[in-house]
């Protein structure tokens, strides 16, 4: 397609209905920049870098009439897309899990109060000094309902008298996962998916492989204690930390629950204004969101 033919798709369209075409590209758009945001600094970043390069060099060998380059670069895109599926699934289930979680009004996000964190750290400590095994985990935007039903439903402040006893050897709950859901202990003995991560050591615990196999489908913090060594872990975004101190641990907390909340706040109050550095942010990512969609108007526009 040259520049002549685009241009006269233009009459063809009607001026009353460029408006309507400029919303179907915006929305596009707007969609792969959304898939890239959720899929950025994961794995499935890479292997979708060169589906968007087969897909585009497919869309411009159409346009240009190549009918056998066309074909072999859609043969080749269509087995990247079921790669994308198979070898990138946790991630993927990650980011459609954010997507699902995300929420319109920063009022109905759920809040933390201020002493949370000092509860929750000073009973790991006791825990991690004591040899205690635990599995904790705090809820965040993606409800954690279906876990939670797989276990014993309490109603309980956060203490260590409760969690002690919940994470005692003696105790019919202690191998399950607790689950802190509004800065209450909702629930005990909850059972998680195990993560099939091929790349965590072979020496990786049930606990800390549960803890991940959460933390790659919801956006959840669990924290973990080792009863061999006492050494604490915590999972969240579908990655593993071991070994953290608790100075680090806290400041995790912090900015993972209380900070986020402060953050999400303050980001949705930035939104109502559109300030000039909003607009801007992001602008590689956004520049090829807007050429993809382009791209794609240009190809469906041909093809009716």
């Amino acid at each position: 397609m040259d520049t002549n033919e685009i241009i006269k798709l233009f009459p063809q369209i009607g001026i009353e209905k460029i408006g309507i075409e400029i919303l179907d590209i915006a929305l596009i758009a707007f969609i792969f920049y959304k898939l890239l945001t959720l899929i950025k600094g994961t794995r499935a970043m890479e292997i979708f870098k060169g589906l968007l390069i087969l897909i585009g060099g497919a869309i411009l060998a159409q346009l240009m009439g190549l009918p056998t380059l066309t074909w072999l670069l859609k043969s080749f895109w269509m087995l990247w897309v079921m790669a994308l599926i198979i070898v990138f699934q946790p991630e993927l289930r990650t980011a459609l899990s954010h997507l699902g979680s995300k929420r319109f009004f920063w009022g109905i996000l759920t809040t933390f109060k201020n002493e949370f964190v000092d509860d929750i750290i000073g009973i790991i400590a006791i825990f991690s000094q004591k040899k205690i095994g635990s599995l904790i985990i705090i809820e965040r935007e993606t409800g954690l309902k279906d876990f939670i039903e797989t276990g014993v439903k309490l109603n309980g402040e956060i203490s260590y008298e409760l969690l002690g006893t919940i994470f005692s050897t003696q105790s019919p709950l202690h191998d399950g996962a607790v689950v802190i859901q509004n800065n209450k202990v909702t629930a005990a003995a909850c059972r998680l998916p195990i993560s099939k991560n091929p790349r965590l050591p072979k020496s990786t615990g049930m606990r800390h492989r549960a803890a991940l196999g959460l933390a790659e489908i919801t956006d959840a913090v669990i924290l973990v204690t080792s009863e061999e060594t006492g050494k604490i872990s915590l999972a969240t975004e579908g990655k593993l930390i071991q070994e953290v101190e608790l100075e680090d641990l806290r400041e995790m907390i912090l900015n993972l629950c209380c900070k986020a909340l402060e953050k999400k706040v303050e980001d949705w109050r930035w939104k109502m204004h559109l300030p000039k550095e909003k607009l801007t942010a992001h602008w590689k990512m956004k520049l090829l969101s807007l050429a993809l969609a382009v791209l794609i108007w240009f190809y469906v526009k041909k093809l009716l």
